[in-house]
This record gives structure tokens, sequence and C-alpha cells, in this order.
């Protein structure tokens, strides 16, 4: 059986696969770099939008920096910036290296998500002791008391 050229054309292009994503998506260009929380190998997606934009929020806060100076400083738009510091968009890694740059700080700086608390010394005359109600049983605690007693009151 014989096709014509148009009907060739037709079921070729009914062959080729079709895309998963919505036409809407954009696509990135194979150039550019991946946004900070692309997927990793493994599959899994590290989402370090809110990290980042705090971590600019704060240090360029601790710095005296409006948006308007940091964006001359690093070379990035205001605009930019403010959605980053929002979590409204997710920077490429060159726009976190630019930032890191104009901030003086390392690139790991900005990707790391900020413990709460810091370790502490705590000696041991000044850690809180833990005793069990019948004294069989005593401990030292681990962490700061939040309360200045030294050892506990039995009844």
């Amino acid at each position: 059986m014989a096709f014509s050229r148009q009907e060739q054309c037709s079921l070729e292009s009914d062959d080729l696969p079709r895309s998963a994503s919505p036409a809407s998506e954009p696509r990135p260009s194979p150039t550019s770099p991946p946004p900070v929380g692309a997927a990793m190998a493994g599959g899994t997606v590290a989402d370090l939008t809110p990290i980042v934009g705090a971590n600019l929020r704060r240090l360029r806060v601790k710095r005296g920096l409006s948006l308007e100076r940091m964006a001359k400083a690093s070379g990035v738009s205001r605009a930019m910036l403010g959605q980053i510091e929002l979590g409204q968009s997710t920077p490429t890694i060159n726009v976190v290296w630019k930032i890191a740059r104009a901030l003086d700080v390392s690139f790991s700086t900005l990707i790391t998500e900020r413990s709460g608390s810091r370790a502490a010394i705590v000696r041991g005359d000044r850690a809180k002791l833990l005793t069990s109600q019948d004294g069989g049983f005593t401990s030292r605690a681990l962490f700061r008391s939040t309360s200045r007693a030294t050892s506990s009151s039995t009844s």
C-alpha cells in the first residue's frame, strides 16, 4: 500500500513521543545553569529557595544594605533580589554565586540552613543535677538549664 507524501508526514508526526510537560512551561536552555534546588542525583529535590531567601535577607540587613545597593554590588536586579528574599523566585547557581561574592561570604553560607541554637559548653558545677524521686539515680543535664538552681530539691 502506498501513501502520499502528506499522509507519510502525518503518520510520522503522530509517531513522535509527546512531551510530558505542558507547552506553557518554559524549558531551560542547555546553556543556562540549573536553579538552586533542582533535581539532584537519585531523583531527590532539595528546595533551597526559602533558605537562600532567608540567608540573603539576614546578611543584607546585617550589613545595612538596601536592595538597591545590593543590586549594584552583585549585578543582580533589585526585583530579582526581592523575589529571592520572599521565596517567590529560585535563583540559579550563577545568581547565588554573584550574591555570595557581593556579600563576601562562601557559597555554602547562602544555601545552608542556620541552626536555631549553637553548641554551648556547660561546666559540671553549673549543670543542673537531675535526681530521681527515691534518690537512687542522679544525672547531670546535657542541656542548658532555664533555672539557676544547681541541684533539684527532694520532697
